[in-house]
Parts: C-alpha cells; structure tokens; sequence
C-alpha cells in the first residue's frame, strides 16, 4: 500500500532550490509573513547522490551562530568541517558570509534526507526510513517530484524563546539584496559587544516554566507568583535555550559550549534524560523524558512533566539529568501550593548537586576521562518519606527503592566507625601498630585488619540492598552492582540527598574466605566521588582543571596544639614536620596559617590559594547523637569553628573564590569523628567557591595522616594527575607495598577530574 497521509502527516512548507543555490539566494524565496512561518518552513535541494539537503530556516540559522562565536558574522571556508571542494572556487580565505554559501558546500554539515516515492513506499517503510534520519526526516515524491516532507517534529514554538537569531536573515550576514555568489563583501560590524562563554557560564540555561493543563489537555501559562490548587493537573517544562522571559527558574549549562568544541565532528546531536520523582505530588504519565539538543544550539524540544499536588505547603520535585547514562546534576524544586500571593515564585530551586554538564560531556566526548580507564557509573540517591529511590546510571538506567531509615543508615555506620576504631587502637607487644611512626604493617595484622574491615564491609552490603523488607528491585541492584564490581574497575559517581555513606569500605567479595582478596573493597578497586551539593543551581568552578604557574600557591592550616599533645604522649610531632616538608617542594608555595580569624579571612578572600590544606581535630555528631549532624566542628589552635560560626563570621562573598579552591582536611585522632562530619561543611565549603573536599571519615592515626598528605600534595602539585585516580593509586600503593588500609579512610567529596595544570 502507498503511504498513508493520515497516519503520517505531509508537510508542505518547503522551498525547493538547485544545490548551488546560495544561501542569501534561498532567503529571498522564503516567507516571512511571520517569525514562526519563517523560521520552520523547510530549505530543500537536491543533491547528486539523489539524497536531499532538507533543514528548517532555524536550522541553517543554527548553523550560522555555530560558526560566528554568538551572532554570525564572518564564516571562513576553513571553518566548515569536511566539506567537498565547491564547484565555484570560493575567493581566498572563503567567503565573507555564509550567505554566500551554496547548499552544496554546506551538505556535510546536516546528514542530507533519504527520498521516496509515495506509492511505491508503504507507510511502515516511510516510518522506519524517517526516523533513521538524525533530523527524523523523509523527502516524498510522486513520479520524481517533491510533493513534501514527513517529519517526527522535534522541533517546538518554545525552540524561538526570546528569537535569538533576530527577524530575517541578520545572524546570516544577508542583506535586503542577496550579494552575487563569489563576490567577497566586508563583514557586518555591529557596536554590540558578544560576550565571550567562560567555562563557568553558558549564553544557554535550564529554563523550568510552569504551565496549568485545562480539560483538554492544553497548557495555559501561569502567574509565577500565584499559589499552586489542589484538583488542578500542571506541567513543568524543561528546555535548553537561552533565558526566557517567562522561566519561573533557571540553571547555568555549566560550560557546554566549550566542551562542545571537543566533540566528535560527526555527533551534531545528543540527549539529556531527565528523570523525576516526587512524594509531595501525583506525577502523571512518563517520568523520563528526553531533550534533544543539537550541538552549539538549543534543545530542539522542551519536555512537559504533568503533575497534580496532594496537600497544600511547599513541596518537592527532583529532577535527574543524564548524558549519554551518566548523572550530571540533581536539582530539587520548591513548589508551593495553597495560601496567599507573595512576591516569590512558586516553582524555586531548593538546592542542586552534581557537577557541570561540562564535566560530564568532557568525559562523553572521548568515552572516559584523560587518565582514567575506568567505566564511569553513578548512583542517584533520593529521600522518600520512608525509605530512599536509587538509580543507578551507566550503561543504561536502572531504579531501586531501599526501605532504609536515616537512623537505620547511621547505626550501620555506627558499626563500622566501632570496628576501625578497634583497628586503629590495636596493640601488639604493649605498642598500638597502626598508631605509629612505621606506616608499615605485619602480616599477620594486616590479615586480621581484612577480616574484620571484611565483615563489617559485607555487613554494610548485605543491610543496603538485600536487608529486612528490601523488594526484588534493591535486590537486583545488588546483584546487578555485585557483577559489574567484580567484572572490571568503575569510577562510581554518588549523587545523594541526606545519605552518608561510606562507600569505599563496602565488601562484595567472599568475607569468609580464609585470605581475603583487597579488591572486594570498593575503595581498593573503584574511583569513588560524592557529588557535593551547592546551594544554587550554578556551580561554581566546576572545570576541573587548576591552572598555576611553577609553584601551586596552598594555604596550610593547622592546629598546632597537636605536636604538643603528641609529644606529651612520647609521639613525635607532625605539624612543623609537615611544614619543613612542604617547603622544600618545589611545586608548591605554602603558607601557615593556625587561628580562627585567619581562617574566617581566608574564606572572604576571592584570591584565597587554588589548595588548602586542613591538619586538625574534629567533631561530628551522627544522627540521633548529641546535636545532631549538624553539630560538626574543626578545632584549631585557638578554638573551635562551628557551621554556625562560618556563616557568622564567613559568610559567602560576591563572586566566591575565584581560584576554586580543593580543600583537603586531615582529622586526626579525634574525640568524635564520621561521615557526617561532611554533611554541612562540604555544601558551606562548595557555597563559598570551593571545587570539592577530601578528607577522612573516621578517626585517623595523625602519624600515619601527616605522611599521606606530605604523599597526595607531592604528587597532586606535580600536576596531571587527577584526584579520583591519584586517590586510589594511593590507596592500592599503601596496600600493597605497606599492608596499610588507612587511605580506606579518606572520601573525595568532589569531581574526580581536578587535576594540576602548569600554565
């Protein structure tokens, strides 16, 4: 059978031109009764292979923008990735303007569209051949002539936003009076300054608007200050564009356009899932959804997730964006529903975590980080009113629920913090192993170490996914990260809301087995990173590199009451050693610094050094404990500082720190120390600038501390060699040429990629 037009809609909005019709040339033929007419009304020419170039005015507007560093000025013929020798040589240096550019030239830039004939295509053949298009598009003919397009429309009025590309052919270059092919005209100057994109910013956002569905389905736009209603269904839409006027939030692309660059040049396209999830609200039809983005553009579409409220007050959304099955980010919307007008929307951003869309595309675009041979995989952790959802993000995505409370997660912590301790206060022949100068270990400790870390790490793995009421999905994910654990090395990115964990020490091996074999740790095989959360939905110094020249400036603060509590127990010092030692290195610039004030001014300091270094005591609470979780301190020699105290006394400032400092925190033989040390001070720290933490989770031997971190800032200062890698490296060197676990004990609360770079 023909095809059927009522199952596959013709469009007819099209111009068809000769291939070496130029651009300017086709825009005097296209309609411009209206923006919107002109803007999704179809170019098509035929080429000599038979295939069709078929692209939309936007589109070849697009192409415009991708080729002129915002608003298309100057295109060079040099710009334009592998195109075929035009027919018309083109003058020396290309053309001035793409409107000068035939259909020809430009044919390797969109994949041109397959043709066919209406009655000799059935309608399930035109389906599948339009959709094998990346602009899911088909030419149909009837006896050799074009009669329209069969298209699967990704492309959406919300695409024009705010008209980017200004009315006409302006971002082209293209004059009233298209200028004669081959003929070199100057570039269009304009007194318009084009910003140029930082690696912390994009011209395009996250825009989140608010539609209300009527009876019919239909969205009318809402006043973004009136309360949401019970009974009433809503949308949330979701697109990649420039800002829009009527976005009630927005969050920054983070440095997409420089990664783009980066790219293979034949990935023109690629899609971001976004997942949601909510207890507060009905959610209604799929809650992953896919925007298409076209690469240097916007997203072709902008996803509508209906949702209904349950009570009224304010409450909570999550959405989980993907690339290519990696998590990026995590953002939690504040809706607010019932009550009276304010001056606040009532869709806001509560907090978000993850790193920058740059981060993660940086790695897609080459298939792995620079220096890692790991496959990457993530696990997005979100609180439910009872129990947490998991999705687990790689290969593909997978979701589980875990029927965990937060008291239950701190009791097993609780366990394991019990357990090191025991470890590290081990005795043999009246002196404590683990505690002294030697950072090597006996054999037989060493066994004896394993056994005990292995039974409380299985312990930890049995609880998280296959204890008392887990359903068959945590089991699975159990299974499931059980077998890609044991098949090959993972670089595990966590995303978590209120789930501190201690990851490296999970044991998926055999915890009963006479020797136990290290890599069943996580921490012994696996990069691991906890995404830190930041308070705003614009990540600060996300790019991981850290630029410096010879020396990498680093502040080291410490408190100095330590040496004299080490010396008073007959252990030698570590703070003036570790000093002496920084100083001689030739890779770093260091500066002590001992007292709370100090401190306090450093962080409102928007030059404060690209490394501080943190040699301390500490306290933190878990939770059901004594104050709580937030109830952490460090202790420096003059006193204590509170979560309290930052805010107080060092408030963020405008800007943040500019050099995007890593903080690396050594907590030593602490009177209280876990996990949850991080809880608070890890978002404080990334809300003032900072690119991530690293520390330790549990009390450590400050012997043994002094001489890891003397190890990690020698090799970190040196340069290329990223953190998350670094990290484990470490880890399986103590291991190995040691018998050592205490680098078990450190957590990187940051992007695995930062790494030192010599400018």
């Amino acid at each position: 059978m023909p095809i059927d037009f009522t199952a596959l809609k013709l469009n007819t909005e099209f111009i068809l031109v000769p291939a070496d019709t130029t651009v300017g040339a086709a825009y005097a033929q296209m309609p411009k009764d209206s923006r919107e007419k002109l803007a999704f009304s179809y170019v098509l020419a035929l080429l000599p292979d038979g295939k069709y170039f078929a692209a939309r005015w936007i589109e070849i507007e697009e192409l415009g923008r991708r080729f002129g560093a915002g608003a298309l000025r100057v295109v060079k013929l040099t710009d334009l990735i592998s195109l075929p020798t035009p027919t018309t040589p083109p003058p020396p240096g290309g053309y001035a303007k793409l409107a000068d550019y035939s259909f020809a030239d430009l044919q390797r830039l969109l994949t041109p569209a397959e043709a066919a004939e209406k009655s000799q295509t059935t309608t399930q053949e035109a389906r599948q051949i339009r959709d094998s298009n990346p602009g899911k598009r088909l030419i149909v003919l009837d006896n050799g002539m074009v009669i329209g397009l069969i298209i699967l429309e990704l492309l959406s009025g919300d695409t024009l936003g705010n008209d980017p590309f200004k009315r006409g052919g302006g971002v082209l270059g293209i004059e009233e009076k298209p200028a004669p092919r081959g003929v070199e005209t100057p570039p269009i100057v304009t007194n318009e300054t084009i910003p140029t994109p930082t690696p912390h910013q994009s011209e395009r956002v996250f825009n989140y608007w608010l539609n209300q569905l009527d009876e019919q389905g239909n969205g009318k736009p809402l006043n973004a200050t009136i309360p949401l209603k019970q009974g009433n269904v809503y949308e949330l839409k979701i697109n990649l564009a420039p800002l829009r006027d009527d976005s009630f939030a927005h969050s920054d692309a983070a440095g997409v356009d420089l990664v783009e660059e980066t790219m293979a040049p034949e990935r023109q396209l690629y899609d971001i899932l976004i997942i949601l999830e909510s207890s507060d609200f009905s959610l209604y039809g799929s809650l992953e959804q896919v925007l298409t983005v076209w690469r240097g553009s916007f997203s072709k579409n902008a996803v509508a997730f209906a949702f209904e409220p349950l009570k009224d007050g304010t409450g909570t959304i999550t959405a989980s964006f993907f690339i290519d099955g990696r998590c990026f980010q995590q953002i939690q919307f504040n809706l607010k529903v019932g009550g009276k007008i304010s001056a606040e929307p009532v869709l806001t951003i509560k907090e978000a975590r993850g790193k920058s869309l740059a981060g993660v595309m940086r790695m897609a675009a080459t298939g792995s980080a620079p220096t890692v041979e790991s496959a990457p995989i993530n696990l997005v952790i979100i609180k439910e009113p009872a129990g947490y959802k998991v999705i687990l993000g790689g290969a593909g995505v997978t979701r589980a629920t875990l029927n965990l409370s937060e008291a239950q997660i701190a009791e097993q912590i609780g366990k394991m913090r019990d357990a090191l301790l025991l470890i590290v206060n081990m005795e043999a022949n009246g002196e404590a192993i683990y505690q002294s100068e030697v950072t090597s270990i006996p054999a037989n400790v060493h066994q004896n170490t394993l056994k005990a870390l292995a039974r409380q790490g299985a312990l930890l793995y049995q609880r998280l996914f296959y204890g008392p009421g887990m359903g068959a999905d945590a089991r699975a994910m159990g299974d499931l990260l059980k077998k890609i654990s044991n098949d090959r090395s993972l670089h595990i990115e966590i995303i978590a809301e209120r789930f501190i964990f201690p990851w490296s020490l999970l044991f998926d091996g055999d915890p009963r087995a006479e020797t136990i074999d290290p890599q069943g740790f996580w921490g012994f095989k696996h990069i691991i990173e906890y995404m830190p959360e930041f308070s705003v939905a614009t990540p600060v110094n996300f790019v991981p590199e850290i630029y410096t020249g010879e020396k990498l400036p680093m502040i080291f603060l410490a408190n100095t009451m330590i040496d004299d509590q080490l010396q008073t127990n007959s252990y030698p010092p570590v703070i003036a050693p570790q000093l002496a030692f920084f100083n001689k290195l030739a890779t770093v610039e260091v500066q002590q610094l001992t007292t709370r004030d100090q401190f306090f001014k450093l962080l409102q300091d928007p030059q404060a050094p690209p490394l501080i270094y943190i040699n301390c005591h500490a306290i933190s609470k878990q939770v059901g404990e004594q104050g709580g979780v937030y109830s952490s301190k460090l202790e420096l020699t003059d006193g204590q500082i509170s979560l309290d105290d930052l805010d107080f006394d060092a408030p963020p400032i405008d800007g943040g720190l500019l050099n995007g400092p890593l903080v690396f925190i050594n907590a030593c033989q602490s009177a209280e120390l876990s996990p949850y040390l991080y809880a608070g001070l890890v978002p404080a720290m990334i809300q003032r600038g900072a690119r991530g933490v690293i520390g330790t989770e549990v009390d450590t031997p400050a012997l043994f501390a002094a001489e890891f971190a003397q190890q990690f800032v020698e090799r970190f200062s040196k340069g290329d060699a990223p953190i998350g890698q670094l990290l484990l490296d470490l880890r399986k060197e103590y291991l190995t040429t040691k018998n050592n676990v205490m680098p078990l004990l450190y957590a990187l609360h940051s992007s695995g990629e930062v790494v030192v770079k010599r400018k």
